[in-house]
């Protein structure tokens, strides 16, 4: 098995730090089911816009994470948008990380 699919068959995963991974959006598609995790770190790890996407669909499920570190990912105004969207609903997410993120 590869690191992936161990990873999103992890019930009771809380944190996940896959930063510096080239993971990119098809990756994070695979991670946005994972409604355990309270932090997540995907700094550098080749997302786009349609990442921010999946981003946004993780935030809106998951009420559990409260940290999460996006930068060094080129998502731009537009990706970052789709996750703003996401934190109107959003009440548990406590730290968001934006650092070079094409903004």
């Amino acid at each position: 098995k590869d690191v992936m699919s161990i990873v999103t068959s992890s019930p009771s995963l809380r944190v996940l730090d896959v930063s510096r991974n080239t993971i990119g959006d098809g990756g994070i598609s695979l991670l946005q089911n994972l409604n355990t995790l309270t932090k997540l770190n995907i700094k550098h790890c080749g997302l786009s816009v349609e990442g921010a996407a999946c981003i946004k669909k993780m935030l809106t499920q998951n009420t559990s994470l409260k940290t999460l570190d996006i930068g060094s990912n080129n998502i731009g105004d537009v990706g970052v948008g789709h996750i703003a969207e996401a934190l109107e609903d959003n009440n548990t997410l406590t730290k968001l990380g934006v650092f070079r993120c094409g903004l």
